[in-house]
């Protein structure tokens, strides 16, 4: 049958982009901002841990202004005196205070008394003479290299050779008695080794180290992954970075501000002159991790708005966003 002459043939039905594909772009896209997230906030913390513990120089900077506290000196003679008193060296002449049925025990532990009242001026005079501050610099270089040089130690370790020493040159010239605490080196060993041989703090620190020299490709992941997903949502471009910029300065902020608070709370908590000496070295270099910590937070948040009202008004112009 001929149609009419008057007819038009049907028009052909617009070509429609398939419901699933719009779906499956944005699951891909979110993948990736949160990847990108993820690699974002470890190139930042790990950029701070480079700059601010793993480099010799600013590590032990930062460990020099501990040396001006008071309350810090105090603590540290304390501790010292009572590492000192349990060491090999001092039970050697004086036994170990735990008292016994020997005849002499009793005068041992009146000597063993005086000894402590004389190391405890001795450790006082020490730890406040006008050469604390190089004794503290050595051992704070000394630590470091202990724990991050070319063989670093399996354990988390205390290097306090310098300042045993300038105890022992102290006690010599208060009570002319070398206890032979200079002759060897004293390492205060910070946690015990386990199956591995290696303590869980050093190989914590030390995957983090070989972390480090990565933060360049960590950095160029996290823009590769933000280019992705930005690519996968055609019409809103912006969205995907500022989601990024915004999540990864927030991540950052909370794992750096949370983070320092525990890592001081952990070296406190060790005890003794080790956890005294660790306790101040972690407060000293974790102290400038609220400026990085606020910066990466303003930067993430400040970066988002501005994509977020940029888009907009780009949008503004293009007329109603079309169906992914």
């Amino acid at each position: 049958m001929t149609p009419p002459a008057h007819a038009h043939p049907a028009p052909a039905p617009s070509a429609q982009p398939h419901p699933a594909h719009g779906t499956l772009r944005r699951i891909l896209a979110i993948l990736a901002s949160l990847a990108a997230v993820v690699l974002a906030c470890g190139s930042v913390v790990l950029a701070w841990f480079d700059a601010a513990i793993l480099d010799e120089g600013s590590f032990t900077a930062s460990a020099d202004t501990v040396a001006a506290s008071d309350q810090f000196r105090q603590e540290l003679t304390d501790a010292a005196v009572q590492d000192i008193m349990a060491s090999d060296e001092v039970s050697r002449y004086l036994g170990d205070g735990s008292g016994g049925d020997s005849w002499y025990s009793d005068l041992q532990d009146i000597a063993r008394g005086g000894a402590e009242k004389a190391l405890h001026s001795a450790v006082s005079s020490a730890v406040d003479s006008d050469d604390f501050e190089s004794v503290w610099n050595e051992t704070a270089v000394e630590t470091h290299r202990e724990n991050l040089g070319g063989d670093p130690s399996q354990t988390l370790v205390l290097d306090a050779t310098p300042l045993y020493r300038a105890v022992d040159e102290r006690v010599g010239g208060i009570v002319g008695v070398d206890l032979g605490l200079g002759d060897q080196r004293h390492l205060i060993e910070l946690e015990e080794a386990g199956a591995s041989g290696e303590g869980d703090a050093a190989a914590v620190l030390h995957r983090i180290e070989r972390l480090a020299t990565a933060v360049p490709a960590f950095a160029v992941g996290a823009v590769v992954l933000t280019l992705a997903a930005a690519a996968l949502l055609p019409r809103h471009r912006a969205l995907a970075p500022a989601g990024v910029l915004a999540a990864s300065g927030i991540l950052t902020w909370a794992v750096m501000s949370l983070g320092s608070g525990a890592l001081v709370r952990w070296a406190e908590g060790l005890g003794g002159t080790g956890g005294v000496v660790l306790g101040r070295f972690m407060e000293a270099v974790t102290e400038g991790v609220p400026g990085w910590a606020l910066t990466s937070l303003g930067v993430g948040l400040g970066g988002a708005v501005l994509l977020i009202i940029a888009d907009v008004l780009i949008g503004s112009r293009r007329g109603p966003a079309e169906v992914f």
